[in-house]
């Protein structure tokens, strides 16, 4: 993430899914309205982690924001979207610092030249909002975010992005509590295999630690890149999809990926088509893969 985080602080016990509070063992010196970043590792990575490390995509971890303070017992506004533990986990709490508030950016177009990593980039964000937007023309995300709550992103047009080493063309970290309306993503970079950024192709929509949000009219089209995985979750939790589209996968990418603790999803409509790769491979339209053994996403 490149939002501004202050020390780690461990939680002094475990902290349960759906409760509305956690205990710090000192003061995170936050206060009512602040924002909070929970994270801890978990068991079986694609990496192969143990109980305290993490996926190489990212660790487990959701913001919450706070509403109530006694001590360094920590009240928020939801709900917990996972059970902290930092005896097995090593969970801990950080609190998000400059927090930007209520920005609006809309009705424009942001082109780089081809060889800039990035496109719009959105950081420790409360309640911002996105509007009208495309971009690309990167090698790596055209939007990439990290530590946001409350955020609302609708009519994005992304093309000419995304990559295997600097980021999906769609690339969100630690994304609570938000909406997304009407994600185009399309005309992927082909890639280069093993070439800086373009290397192997490109990723279309990552989204690592999206919790607790709803996204309606996602359309992920990989034709023309030379692999990548099209759409990937990563630890998340508690989010709705309607009307997701994947489509186009080449090789044994899969169309959609589900992996490490992404778990109490919903998938509403939607098509998943032209995404497994040769028979026997492995490849698959959905796969499921480095979850936790209590995975209870709904397709419908």
């Amino acid at each position: 993430t490149n939002a501004s985080l202050g020390t780690k602080i461990a939680l002094s016990g475990t902290a349960n899914e759906g409760t509305t509070s956690f205990t710090t063992v000192s003061s995170l010196g936050a206060s009512i309205g602040s924002l909070v970043y929970l994270q801890q590792g978990g068991q079986d990575s694609s990496g192969g982690s143990g109980p305290t490390g993490c996926d190489p995509s990212g660790c487990r971890g959701e913001v919450v924001q706070i509403s109530g303070v006694s001590g360094n017992t920590y009240t928020v506004s939801t709900t917990l979207h996972d059970t902290w533990n930092p005896s097995v986990n090593a969970a801990t709490a950080q609190l998000v610092s400059s927090v930007l508030s209520n920005v609006v950016v809309q009705n424009i177009v942001f082109t780089g030249n081809g060889t800039n990593q990035n496109g719009l980039e959105v950081n420790s964000c409360l309640n911002c909002s996105v509007s009208g937007v495309t971009s690309g023309h990167v090698t790596g995300a055209a939007i990439i975010s990290s530590v946001t709550f409350g955020s609302s992103w609708s009519t994005i047009t992304i093309t000419a992005a995304g990559s295997e080493n600097c980021g999906a063309a769609w690339q969100v970290y630690i994304m609570s509590n938000a909406t997304v309306g009407t994600l185009s993503v399309s005309s992927l970079n082909p890639g280069a295999p093993n070439t800086g950024c373009l290397g192997d192709g490109a990723f279309g929509a990552e989204w690592v630690d999206f919790d607790n949000s709803v996204a309606t009219n996602v359309t992920v089209n990989s034709s023309g890149t030379g692999g990548g995985r099209p759409m990937k979750l990563t630890a998340s939790r508690y989010s709705t999809f309607n009307s997701l589209t994947v489509e186009n996968s080449v090789g044994n990418f899969n169309g959609l990926s589900l992996e490490y603790y992404t778990s109490r999803n919903v998938f509403n409509g939607g098509s998943i088509v032209n995404n497994a790769g040769a028979p026997a491979s492995g490849s698959a339209g959905i796969n499921s893969f480095f979850d936790a053994k209590d995975k209870y996403d709904a397709v419908k």
